[in-house]
């Protein structure tokens, strides 16, 4: 019952800033969408990412490649190319001062795949995914954002080494 009171008793605290206003010890992320090349996520991933002042943060992205017929002009016969959705879920961390960052981040890739007749290397989800290398992360909205790093991939018990190169936008704080 003591603990419900003093409960009781604290509402009016936390409650007590006007409606509109933040707080200053609020950690307002710095938020940017993205398109990644290679990556971990396949041949390409949309993303949106938040990074909070303490250099932790979040990344959700995907890639979608619709399945597309080829008929080979040799043979006459149609092949079936991918038909791949991939999800990335991934916590983020940087390091550095400045706009210029060491970015690593962990997390899982998500997905259907149903690649046939194909000669290509793309890991099949699910997986594990992760990322180190340069991002160059500003804080003010508008400003481009860049990132370069090495993207392995663990699925289905294969290991993918992979590239991803990036380029985006910082979105507005607020």
């Amino acid at each position: 019952m003591l603990l419900f009171l003093q409960s009781l008793a604290s509402i009016p605290a936390v409650y007590s800033q006007p409606i509109g206003s933040t707080a200053s010890n609020m950690d307002i992320p710095v938020q940017s969408i993205y398109l990644e090349l290679g990556g971990p996520g396949s041949i390409y991933t949309a993303n949106y990412d938040a990074i909070f002042d303490s250099g932790w943060g979040f990344r959700i992205g995907g890639a979608y490649l619709p399945e597309e017929t080829y008929r080979s002009q040799s043979t006459g016969n149609s092949y079936f190319g991918t038909d791949l959705l991939v999800i990335l879920l991934m916590g983020e961390y940087v390091t550095g001062e400045g706009p210029h960052k060491f970015e690593s981040s962990f997390g899982i890739m998500l997905g259907e795949s149903n690649i046939t007749n194909i000669d290509v290397s793309v890991p099949d989800p699910p997986g594990l995914a992760a990322s180190f290398g340069y991002r160059y992360l500003p804080k003010e909205a508008g400003k481009l954002t860049f990132k370069a790093a090495f993207t392995p991939v663990i699925a289905k018990g294969h290991i993918y080494p992979k590239i991803g190169v990036s380029i985006g936008f910082i979105l507005p704080s607020e």
